[in-house]
């Protein structure tokens, strides 16, 4: 029997260094990218946007967006700049622009904890529209479960209750985000507390994805620089949780609480759900830690024949708060 436990105790030791040693790999490798695309970006010269923003350090840049890390002179405080370019075959641009002004003010005037805030939008060059949001020193979702290994269920349902509680807020301002900007490396984490960046509301500014040159997209996040490559064209009955809905034209909220149920599977488990056929039973790894409540409502949010709305969602019985009554 000991050496049973021994065993055990062996293997759990080197799975967890297995890990580890898996996720500084990865690091590693990003690194390298990042640098070696770093190494032919041309910087030129960082300006200071409206007289206000002083930009000090590229961030990330993409074919759409360039984001630098800046300086907010008036308000004395680090910010995000990101510059979003129009579609330069748009028939009208001016209502393209009117649309994003109209977008970027519900969003700044929302106020959530669960959100980034956007604190400033404007005009910038012929073709390009520029947002200032507040600039956090949080975790990448993915990066941290790929460092620290799946959470435990009471961390993952308050990072649920937290989303749903953001996702509510949202739909209150009628602004609409994409299940992109529920996927792991769009929500930043940070001891327990979980933001959605939310910058896919911005679509309507981005002119259309079209793969780089290089292929890459360099980032840098609170841990350093990063690099993310585009994800390939996949075929449609292998398209994720995160992505179905935007082919198969549903109600955008029904694509985010699914989203939620993707993000939940890979907060528990460690990987995205696996992908199913249309119709086919949803599946979920053995976990004996799991309460019956936790694993009832993954699979609800992941059942394809399921469009559970955002209100139902919200009442189940896994992620509404206790009622507290007094008792005398």
């Amino acid at each position: 029997q000991s050496k049973l436990v021994a065993a055990s105790r062996d293997e759990l030791e080197l799975k967890e260094r297995e890990q580890r040693l898996r996720a500084d790999r990865e690091e590693h490798m990003r690194q390298m990218r990042a640098i070696d695309v770093e190494d032919h970006v041309g910087f030129g010269h960082f300006p200071m946007l409206q007289s206000r923003y002083q930009c000090l350090r590229l961030a990330s840049r993409s074919v759409h967006t360039t984001a630098y890390r800046a300086y907010d002179l008036t308000a004395l405080r680090q910010v995000m700049v990101r510059i979003h370019m129009f579609d330069p075959h748009a028939v009208d641009p001016e209502a393209q622009l009117q649309a994003a002004v109209q977008q970027c003010t519900a969003w700044r005037d929302l106020k959530h904890q669960g959100l980034v805030a956007l604190l400033d939008h404007f005009s910038h060059e012929a073709g390009s529209f520029a947002t200032v949001w507040e600039q956090l020193d949080y975790d990448p979702l993915d990066s941290y479960l790929l460092r620290n290994g799946p959470l435990p269920e009471k961390e993952a349902r308050g990072i649920v209750m937290q989303l749903l509680s953001a996702l509510r807020a949202v739909v209150s301002k009628d602004i609409v985000l994409t299940p992109q900007d529920l996927r792991p490396p769009s929500l930043l984490v940070r001891g327990g507390d979980v933001k959605i960046v939310g910058v896919g509301f911005l679509s309507q500014v981005r002119r259309p994805a079209e793969p780089s040159r290089g292929g890459r997209t360099i980032m840098r996040s609170a841990s350093g620089l990063t690099d993310a490559q585009p994800e390939p064209r996949r075929h449609p009955a292998l398209v994720s949780p995160y992505d179905e809905v935007a082919m198969l034209g549903e109600d955008w909220t029904a694509g985010a609480v699914r989203a939620v149920g993707a993000t939940l599977h890979e907060m528990l488990f460690g990987r995205a759900p696996a992908q199913s056929e249309p119709g086919a039973t949803v599946q979920l790894p053995d976990c004996h830690r799991l309460s019956t409540e936790c694993r009832e409502f993954l699979l609800r949010l992941l059942d394809r024949e399921q469009r559970l709305s955002l209100q139902t969602v919200s009442q189940d019985a896994f992620v509404a708060p206790p009622i507290r009554g007094r008792q005398r």
